[in-house]
């Protein structure tokens, strides 16, 4: 049949056309001792690692890798990934509020926001999925009392900067990531508490 479906402008060929060879490509680079820096594969040789949608940075992206870019691994990161976003919201609302119920009301609703009826299974869904943790990771900076406590939320807040980076998308990924850091320095500068720490 030559019939399609009006797809509202969502991209719903993306992960076909594109990432699911990329991550076949990075499982082959990577079985050879290579790090996946080239995309041998499309017109006659273009960068993989440097365009910035490879995602080999991200960690879940690692278990697609591993299991060379199987259906069944991608469901599973789209869903860790909801999780994660979820989980995000749900404990910077609490750690914010301190209301429970509020928490997990957003914890639950979470995953169910229209953005993921529009982008079903777009690379956009991992950037969204992991800036909540950006914003987290600031709130709970803002809250620290003590220098451990301060370098443990920076490590975290590194790390959740570098999968953000790493999610698969360029434009939305580095928007998140200059919008929330930019939040969470204003919430950092507004905490108002002090900055002398204890040990």
């Amino acid at each position: 049949s030559a019939a399609t479906v009006d797809v509202k402008g969502s991209d719903i060929g993306a992960i076909m056309w594109a990432h699911i060879p990329y991550s076949v490509v990075e499982r082959r680079a990577l079985g050879d001792g290579e790090l996946p820096l080239w995309n041998r594969y499309n017109s006659t040789g273009t960068p993989l690692l440097a365009q910035g949608q490879s995602m080999f940075g991200d960690p879940l992206h690692f278990l697609v890798i591993a299991a060379n870019g199987a259906a069944w691994a991608w469901d599973l990161k789209f869903l860790i990934a909801k999780w994660l976003f979820a989980a995000g919201l749900g404990l910077t609302v609490f750690a914010v509020t301190r209301h429970l119920p509020a928490a997990l009301a957003v914890t639950v609703a979470a995953p169910f926001m229209g953005f993921f009826l529009y982008r079903l299974n777009h690379l956009e869904v991992f950037s969204v999925c992991y800036a909540s943790w950006v914003f987290y990771c600031w709130v709970r900076l803002a809250g620290a009392g003590t220098v451990r406590s301060v370098a443990g939320w920076a490590l975290g807040l590194t790390i959740a900067n570098g999968t953000l980076m790493n999610s698969g998308t360029i434009k939305e990924a580095y928007m998140l990531l200059l919008t929330l850091n930019f939040c969470g320095l204003v919430v950092l500068l507004a905490a108002g508490g002090p900055w002398r720490l204890r040990l």
